[in-house]
């Protein structure tokens, strides 16, 4: 495994950003489906989901594979 890791790394950065990127996705989605139940506002739901889409630095780091993209699931 670890000289498949060395010999591969690309395959295995995508594998793991995929599963970041899913993460984020599903924290999103409970996120809206949450505070639409709570506050009865689409609107509100949809302002809330798209907060992290506001900054530029989190928008282009969501794709990166980094530690800060685990900050947007965590929060």
């Amino acid at each position: 495994m670890v000289n498949d890791v060395f010999l591969r790394p690309e395959y295995y950065l995508i594998r793991i950003n995929l599963v970041m990127v899913l993460m984020n996705a599903g924290a999103l989605l409970i996120l809206g489906y949450v505070s639409y139940k709570k506050l009865d506002s689409i609107y509100s739901a949809l302002f809330l989901q798209l907060t992290p889409f506001c900054f530029s630095t989190v928008y282009f780091k969501l794709t990166d594979f980094c530690p800060e993209s685990l900050l947007i699931f965590f929060q």
